[in-house]
């Protein structure tokens, strides 16, 4: 295992370079090459107290996973942000809209977190959601793919066709320590929330 593990350790040490990534299809690709090489070293997940180690190569979708069951179950309650959030977090979801309530911005700390949630849950809703996680290029970065159609809450006015939004989220002891939305569609977006 000794040259097919460093081989890994090269890959995944790499920066990690979209600009070759023209296409939807490029970057599944990619992200599909990269869960393979990962998983090919992948070590059997360890539990610390119930809970998945945040330095094992999958224990970052477990945790991604887990986080979105809860959500599915509409439980945003601040004891679930504080359990799930590093205080040190960032959730950057900047865009280059201007929302009369500013939620598409960087939020800091567990506060920011809790604020992030209120302002994602009051202002929006979605309709046919389909999320895809994939490992990321390290073992502590999973990401998704979360496929929606959004609606203003407040307008009423919606997405016209599904936007992709692919998230990068970062975790540090078992805890979401940094999280970027990237958005598909951003006229869309700015043509539905600018209000």
């Amino acid at each position: 295992m000794g040259s097919s593990a460093s081989v890994l350790d090269s890959e995944l040490e790499k920066p990690l370079d979209c600009s070759d990534l023209t296409s939807e299809e490029d970057l599944r690709n990619e992200v599909q090459r990269l869960r393979n090489l990962v998983r090919e070293h992948e070590k059997p997940l360890r539990s610390s107290g119930g809970g998945a180690v945040a330095s094992e190569p999958s224990s970052s979708l477990t945790l991604l996973g887990e986080l979105l069951q809860v959500w599915a179950q509409g439980d945003f309650s601040d004891e679930q942000i504080t359990n799930r959030y590093h205080p040190d977090c960032i959730v950057d979801c900047t865009a280059d809209v201007e929302h009369p309530r500013n939620i598409f911005k960087k939020y800091h700390g567990i506060a920011g977190a809790k604020e992030f949630a209120e302002n994602f849950n009051v202002n929006i809703s979605y309709e046919d959601p389909v999320p895809e996680l994939y490992q990321g290029p390290t073992p502590d970065i999973a990401m998704m793919k979360f496929t929606h159609i959004a609606k203003n809450n407040i307008t009423g006015v919606k997405f016209e066709k599904p936007m992709p939004v692919i998230q990068e989220w970062k975790f540090l002891d078992g805890k979401v320590i940094h999280v970027k939305y990237n958005f598909g569609d951003v006229e869309d977006l700015r043509r539905v929330f600018t209000n």
